[in-house]
């Protein structure tokens, strides 16, 4: 019989959630003989994970026993169940030695909207991008090109969520606002989008930010 976890996703890395409204993240180092332009870095499977039993369920998907091979996207196009009116931009760092780093989006109504309506732009669970790196540096480069992209069409009100902040609640936000000429405050912004088509001139009020670094 024939087990993904034995086979297709032997190699995999479970990336925790940096915080509350974060998803997780099962990256998938896929077999050679399965690698091409369509995976993120020519070989990595990236799957969203909102909770504990997502997780316990993708498990015993991989575990189960079948006759051929079929592709780990259990949860692919599954709606997403978390709900917010900001732009929530995720940083993870490699969990072990040999991993990339990740970056995940996930995108309010007017946004995902905007996606659907754009020809070869598709969203993971209707409202996640991801993009993966080999070092951190890309990550700055990616995170600032995209900040500039949505700073042409207006304002952005972005909220920086460290450690710091996230462990200590009764402190003040830490807004920085990025008009259309960007700004150093955008150098240090994690942010991710794969459909860099992605129109965004619908939104009349500063774009609401929240970035995890």
């Amino acid at each position: 019989m024939y087990r993904l976890s034995q086979t297709l996703a032997r190699e995999r890395m479970f990336y925790a959630s940096p915080m509350i409204a974060a998803p997780s993240v099962m990256l998938i180092d896929m077999p050679i003989r399965n690698c091409g332009e369509r995976l993120a870095l020519g070989r990595y499977y990236a799957i969203i994970l909102e909770t504990d039993e997502e997780r316990a369920e993708l498990d015993r998907f991989l575990d189960e026993p079948r006759s051929a091979a079929v592709a780990p996207d259990l949860l692919d196009r599954r709606p997403s169940a978390l709900v917010s009116d900001n732009v929530l931009i995720s940083r993870y760092e490699p969990p072990e030695e040999g991993w990339p780093w990740v970056l995940v989006c996930r995108w309010p109504e007017p946004y995902s909207r905007a996606a659907r309506d754009t020809p070869g732009c598709d969203m993971a669970r209707g409202c996640y991008t991801m993009e993966v790196f080999e070092d951190p540096d890309g990550v700055e480069e990616h995170s600032i090109a995209l900040l500039e992209q949505l700073g042409t069409h207006g304002e952005l009100s972005i909220r920086m969520l460290t450690p710091a902040s996230l462990s200590h609640p009764g402190l003040p936000d830490r807004l920085r606002w990025v008009r259309r000429s960007g700004g150093t405050d955008a150098r240090r912004a994690s942010m991710s989008i794969r459909c860099r088509s992605l129109d965004t001139r619908f939104s009349p009020m500063p774009t609401p930010i929240c970035m995890h670094y």
